[in-house]
């Protein structure tokens, strides 16, 4: 590799002498050809202008540049091939415009020069060069028009840098995604390959785990039928690639693996043909059982105009008790002895995060401080806290709740039921064929042993979500606020007497009030019902501890950026089912 370093010509900016002759030392020592430039950044652009300079990488303290923004503009524009690595004197929040579009104009922010050491840029650079130098492919890559801002929006939100030395800019992002697609399709052998072009459809964040994204490949499949190598058809089959950071990717993979393939039969999941970790990031080829050709859509989107009865089959074969290998399985030799009563489960397992954490910064700080901004904006009082019975009461909702940070923070030590469970069992993670009704789980970050009753809460919430809290639910029947800005009252109004609804029905066996229920709303009802119907036949014994489960997994939504309507409801439903255990167990 000495030799393709050595034409690998470098050029250093920086005012400071020391520092630019520093780094320039590393990377000669590394076998690049490197130049420095100290004393004026215009002599550097007049240099690529003129085609006197080409360099592969430029090193630029933008710190040192009087006009940074423009002068870095007309760089990146006399040599757009160039890979701009920006390095500051000190952290400064404002450098990360300079990778995002219109104008993308650096490649890398490598930070601080107090927080990064010289010696880590050899491994930037050969990270970036290992990913340009295998980019070049006779693979013809069909990508969505809006591929490029997706990749910018999906920078700015769900990558996390803690988990990647540098921030990545949309066009790295783009690059590593470009190099997974080319791996997973490359011909590993002599022979010809099985396609020659790939269609990109579908680009989209993947629900749960949230650094993670999914996109629909669609390869022109070669087919022969002869010996002179003729095609005679192009075959179109789509698969699903799920793309993220490295250790999340890895982790899914190990658990596909080690769970999936052991305990999910062939019907109930996609299957994994394909692993490619590039720099950042890595990737996971699924494709259909049975080589489903057909459009598939998540459930989420199914439950919202399929009917009732369609959506209650499908979770009828998902949670079906013959089922010998998934929730039959007995997996309590497999959990941590510390981790089999029900707090400390749900606290480690479902929340994430400590009771302190919970309480102080979730509750309190965040969601207590955005409902205190909107109450002082609209002058409205949304709740009032009473400590002296420790309940929040919402007067205008006309309902009262104890405390749930406090009710999970009381020590619970029952014994829970575990089994093999998807781990994250909400509508996004559930792909449906669109003619036959046939289910596939995806995203198995969280897969592996837990409680029996937790793909069942988690599915149960996110029918609630999907049916009356997601963007993509129409304004007349969304009953929360799509941003906190807003707080949509008589919507709450509706989702408390769903709920009233519901416990009456499960838990007191009277469903005296489903008459007052919109039609959207009796098909939620109908739907939670059959989930715990089934959840009942699966695991009938010690079914408080359903409920209980409710109750955490309810209030983890208290941790993600959620509209505050959202976060209202989640409390309520907490509080609400708290008060009928204590009526249990009286």
């Amino acid at each position: 590799m000495g030799d393709r370093l050595s034409k690998t010509k470098i050029l250093i900016f920086d005012t400071d002498r020391e520092w630019a002759e520093a780094a320039k030392s590393v990377l000669t020592d590394q076998g690049f050809a490197v130049e420095t430039q100290c004393i004026d950044f215009q002599t550097c652009i007049n240099a690529v202008e003129l085609k006197k300079k080409m360099y592969a990488i430029a090193i630029v303290n933008v710190h040192a540049l009087k006009n940074p923004s423009k002068l870095l503009e007309q760089f990146t524009t006399a040599s757009p091939v160039t890979a701009v690595v920006a390095v500051m004197d000190h952290e400064d929040p404002q450098a990360s415009k300079l990778l995002w579009p219109p104008n993308t104009l650096v490649k890398y922010l490598f930070g601080s020069k107090k927080s990064h050491l010289v010696g880590d840029l050899p491994a930037l650079i050969k990270g970036h060069l290992q990913i340009s130098r295998i980019l070049p492919s006779n693979l013809s890559i069909t990508w969505p028009d809006d591929i490029r801002n997706f990749l910018k929006d999906y920078s700015l939100s769900r990558t996390e840098p803690r988990r990647m030395h540098n921030v990545l800019s949309q066009e790295v992002l783009y690059d590593e995604l470009t190099y997974i697609v080319r791996q997973l399709f490359s011909n590993k052998h002599s022979e010809a390959p099985v396609t020659q072009a790939v269609r990109v459809g579908n680009v989209g964040e993947a629900g749960g785990h949230s650094a993670t994204g999914i996109i629909q490949i669609t390869p022109q499949v070669i087919r022969e039928t002869s010996k002179s190598n003729l095609l005679s058809k192009l075959e179109l089959k789509s698969a699903l690639l799920k793309f993220g950071p490295k250790l999340d990717i890895r982790q899914e993979a190990f658990n596909y693996e080690k769970w999936v393939e052991w305990f999910l039969t062939k019907d109930q999941t996609v299957r994994k043909i394909g692993y490619v970790e590039g720099n950042y990031w890595a990737g996971i080829l699924y494709s259909y059982p049975r080589d489903v050709p057909t459009g598939y859509e998540p459930f989420a989107d199914f439950i919202r105009h399929q009917s009732t009865e369609d959506c209650v089959k499908v979770i009828r074969s998902m949670f079906n008790t013959d089922n010998k290998h998934w929730l039959s399985y007995d997996a309590k030799h497999l959990i941590a002895t510390d981790e089999q009563r029900l707090q400390q489960y749900y606290v480690k397992r479902v929340l994430h995060a400590d009771l302190n954490e919970m309480h102080d910064i979730h509750f309190e700080r965040q969601m207590g401080q955005t409902i205190s901004n909107y109450e002082k904006k609209n002058k409205k009082n949304i709740w009032t806290y009473d400590s002296v019975n420790d309940n929040y009461a919402f007067e205008s909702l006309n309902i009262t709740i104890p405390n749930p940070l406090t009710y999970i923070a009381k020590p619970d030590i029952d014994e829970l039921k575990f089994t093999i469970i998807h781990g994250d069992l909400h509508g996004q993670n559930i792909l449906v064929d669109t003619t036959t009704g046939q289910y596939y789980f995806i995203d198995f970050f969280y897969t592996g042993p837990g409680h029996i009753f937790r793909d069942f809460i988690e599915l149960e919430l996110s029918v609630r979500y999907d049916l009356f809290s997601s963007k993509n639910v129409s304004s007349q029947e969304r009953l929360t606020s799509l941003n906190s800005d807003n707080i949509n009252i008589e919507g709450l109004k509706r989702l408390i007497q769903l709920e009233k609804t519901l416990i009456a029905s499960t838990m007191r066996n009277k469903d005296d009030g489903v008459s007052f229920l919109s039609e959207r709303e009796r098909k939620a009802f109908d739907i939670i019902k059959a989930i715990r119907q089934y959840a009942y036949e699966n695991c009938g014994e010690n079914f408080a501890h359903y409920y209980k489960g409710l109750i955490f997994s309810s209030l983890k939504a208290l941790k993600y950026f959620y509209p505050i309507d959202v976060k209202i409801h989640r409390l309520l439903i907490s509080g609400m089912y708290i008060n009928e255990l204590r009526v249990k167990v009286r």
